[in-house]
Formats: structure tokens, sequence, C-alpha cells
């Protein structure tokens, strides 16, 4: 198994309202078994992304963007 390391979070999180939002821009590389790389950023926490989530909001279900990267480099 590879190692891994994350100096920031990906999200912020608000103890007032208890919401969690990604952090934009944050994006992650990720090497895969193969030796290919991916790379992908959290949109949301919440279920259906919701532009503003509340209380309700069922949580764990992340929607994010990715890029793939076929041959095995890092440049995308």
């Amino acid at each position: 198994m590879g190692t891994y390391a994350f100096a920031e979070p990906w999200y912020d999180y608000n103890p007032a309202t208890h919401i969690i939002s990604p952090v934009a821009g944050k994006v992650y590389v990720v090497k895969t078994y193969n030796g290919k790389y991916a790379k992908f950023e959290i949109l949301s926490y919440y279920v259906n992304a919701p532009a503003i989530p509340d209380l309700t909001s069922p949580s764990r279900y992340f929607t994010f963007k990715y890029m793939y990267q076929p041959a095995s480099e890092t440049n995308f």
C-alpha cells in the first residue's frame, strides 16, 4: 500500500452551523495501482450537492470532479 499525507484538510468546518464545506481549488493527485495518475477535487460532502447545505442535508455523499491521465504522467 502506498503512502499518503495531507498537509491541509480538504474542508472547512463551521462549528456554529456544523456544516462541512470543501476548500475550492484543493486538488489531489493519486497514483493508481498500475502506475497511472488521476486528480480530483471534492465539490460537496452532502447528497445532491446542495448550494447551501443545512443540518437536514444527508452527509458523506461526496460529489467530485476528476481527470484520469492514462499516459503514466502527472501532466494533465
